[in-house]
């Protein structure tokens, strides 16, 4: 499961960290991730210790976070002379009894992008990637460099992974079709050379929200009123395969 920690929807409390926890402690979600996270390695470190004193030791943590070192050299490289950090960070909140089946987890560009190997039931392994897509990526330079470094690192890890069960999810922060915008028209950064969305389905990835019979609701919303389906779960061929074999997964 994903879900986007820092929408613009009101809360009684401004930490949604609590109900993420109990989503997966609860066992409703084995696995979830929360792109946009804002984590630098101190909130990083505070997160994981919040998670396993709410849940009682049930649930654990895998972080990506935000380096300010890499963050400030980001910009150097795409030619700005403005090197303001900006704290992305991916979270993943997981059951413990899961933790001895990861095989491996590492992250790239800053704490946008996040890649986790895990051992399932016959040995097969599944592989998770876990985006937090650059908005507006064509904004700034800086913007741009940052938006082309994810697009490739994540089309990398796919082509490294295609011969084994893969899920890509995350915050995209670009959509393939007009319906998934309010408008009814995609957004010119929407068909930019690096979207995510338009190179998984290239790479013949299937939109899992566009697998039932009805349309998904958006999950981008702004004081309340939807504006697009930014956030998405995409899964591989391989996946697909195995799992129409299975009769569902």
């Amino acid at each position: 499961m994903t879900v986007n920690p820092c929408g613009h929807e009101k809360t009684k409390h401004k930490c949604r960290l609590p109900h993420l926890v109990s989503l997966v402690a609860s066992g409703l979600v084995d696995i979830l991730v929360a792109p946009e996270a804002n984590l630098d390695e101190e909130r990083a470190r505070h997160a994981t210790q919040f998670v396993t004193h709410v849940s009682g030791g049930k649930v654990g943590t895998k972080v990506a976070p935000t380096s300010t070192a890499v963050s400030i050299m980001e910009h150097i490289c795409a030619g700005s002379t403005v090197t303001k950090t900006t704290i992305r960070g991916i979270l993943v909140i997981m059951r413990n009894d899961l933790f001895h089946k990861l095989i491996s987890m590492k992250h790239f560009t800053s704490g946008r992008v996040l890649h986790m190997r895990i051992l399932g039931a016959d040995d097969l392994v599944l592989n998770i990637i876990a985006i937090y897509g650059v908005s507006a990526p064509l904004q700034a330079a800086p913007k741009r460099k940052i938006n082309a470094d994810v697009h490739h690192t994540v089309k990398a890890l796919c082509k490294k992974t295609q011969h084994e069960c893969t899920i890509v999810m995350g915050d995209l922060n670009t959509v393939t079709r007009d319906q998934d915008q309010s408008k009814g028209k995609m957004e010119d950064y929407d068909t930019n050379a690096f979207a995510i969305g338009s190179l998984l389905e290239s790479l013949r990835f299937s939109d899992c929200g566009r697998m039932g019979k009805h349309e998904p609701a958006f999950s981008f919303m702004q004081q309340g009123v939807p504006v697009s389906q930014i956030d998405a779960i995409y899964v591989n061929s391989t996946l697909r395969q195995k799992s129409d074999a299975a009769h569902g997964i």
